[in-house]
């Protein structure tokens, strides 16, 4: 935390960033997958993806795509 709130150090949105770092230490899930869900629970829409480890962040929802 203390890293991205730096001067010098810039990010497009700091609160999605310490959410998807909090997500990635709390779940063992991959950065992206952690950052992605951060990302959709910010802008309040679900993640459609086959990827199930999307289901351990509590209030995201996650559709499969139609084939």
């Amino acid at each position: 935390k203390g890293v991205i709130e730096s001067t010098g150090i810039e990010v497009n949105d700091k609160t999605v960033l310490l959410s998807a770092l909090r997500n990635f230490a709390q779940t063992d899930v991959n950065f992206v997958d952690a950052y992605h869900a951060a990302v959709a629970a910010a802008e309040s829409i679900a993640i459609a993806s086959f990827d199930r480890d999307f289901d351990r962040f509590a209030g995201l929802k996650r559709v499969e795509p139609q084939s």
